[in-house]
């Protein structure tokens, strides 16, 4: 997904490098004087933030990390440098190194005060739904971890809970104090009917399933998967406000919620004192614009963060679809009426 601003409508643009500014470079060479006479490099205007960058991992080459320090200037624009001295990775003889040149920009996840990567990880594809080798899919996410990317969002139902073990191995090589980690709830996971769903006993159940099986004790965001009509919402933000009051999870969200039921919840959250949700994930690019009219407004007038997910339509963005290309995504051959090109509706994408 991509990551939008406090409010819908409100994210900054990628940071480009003023003429004859080198990448990873501060902004401006202002310095300020610090204690003992020392200097820091430029004037802080959001406090200073740590992130994660490093080395391309290079096919049959071991990767390795680097810690960098992100910092905000004056200008909001982020900037890279080495985290201490001294802590550059020696290459062994031989071996290629390429370094990220480009800095990663980080947004506030709603009005929580967490900062994000713009990116954040989607594990749909991880396990037998997508990719089932589990190695690769770490390898991705340590990939993306070294690039800055500090999000990573899954879901319980993704290939029936195997994306949220693949992700839970991954992050037992990482330090989960900086990775911003998010997953669902409501989807079937067994032939049983209670098993589904958006009651207290089932949210309040699949929680600790998905806290074993991403192996930590709690969750930075956990989402509502979709609405349920059937269920009071009352008894959905009631659960998930007792998970908060537990530690089990820092804030709620919801995904794919139409704009009146956002509204609603808020509407419960604020009468009932219940957890309200602080984000949104819906469905969003330049072939679904729906959410323009009335949820991304709703969003900011609640200050809601807001995931967008599918940002390239499925890959109908990407380029790699179209007349004369085999599609051989795993995801078409998943769902392969939306990727038949003798429908209507899929020659309108074109």
């Amino acid at each position: 997904p991509v990551v939008a601003g406090a409010a819908a409508g409100q994210g900054r643009p990628p940071a480009q490098a003023p003429v004859g500014e080198q990448p990873g470079q501060c902004r401006d060479d202002r310095q300020e004087p610090g204690p003992a006479g020392r200097h820091r490099p430029c004037a802080l205007g959001q406090g200073r933030q740590r992130g994660q960058g490093g080395r391309v991992e290079v096919p049959g080459e071991p990767s390795a990390r680097r810690g960098y320090e992100h910092t905000f200037d004056s200008t909001d624009r982020v900037c890279i440098r080495p985290a201490g001295p001294g802590d550059r990775p020696r290459p062994e003889a031989g071996a290629p190194m390429l370094w990220l040149a480009g800095t990663m920009d980080y947004r506030p996840l709603g009005t929580t005060g967490v900062q994000v990567s713009r990116l954040c990880l989607g594990a749909m594809m991880f396990g037998a739904w997508g990719n089932p080798d589990h190695d690769d899919s770490i390898r991705i996410v340590h990939r993306a971890v070294d690039a800055g990317v500090n999000f990573i969002d899954t879901a319980d139902m993704y290939s029936f809970g195997e994306s949220e073990e693949i992700v839970g191995k991954a992050l037992r090589g990482l330090d989960r104090e900086h990775i911003v980690l998010a997953t669902k709830v409501h989807g079937p996971m067994s032939g049983d009917p209670n098993a589904q769903g958006n009651s207290r006993r089932w949210v309040i159940a699949e929680c600790e399933h998905s806290l074993r099986r991403l192996g930590t004790d709690y969750l930075d965001l956990y989402q509502i998967h979709r609405p349920s009509p059937g269920t009071d919402i009352d008894d959905t933000l009631g659960a998930l406000t007792d998970l908060v009051h537990a530690g089990k999870i820092r804030y709620a969200g919801c995904s794919t919620f139409p704009a009146h039921q956002v509204v609603e919840s808020h509407w419960t959250a604020e009468r009932r004192g219940r957890e309200r949700f602080r984000t949104e994930q819906p469905q969003y690019s330049m072939l679904a614009r729906g959410i323009e009219v009335d949820l991304l407004p709703v969003c900011q007038q609640y200050g809601m963060g807001v995931l967008s997910w599918s940002p390239l339509a499925g890959g109908w963005l990407s380029g790699a679809f179209g007349d004369g290309r085999k599609n051989t995504s795993r995801r078409s051959a998943m769902l392969p009426e939306r990727y038949d090109l003798s429908l209507p509706v899929n020659q309108q994408k074109l």
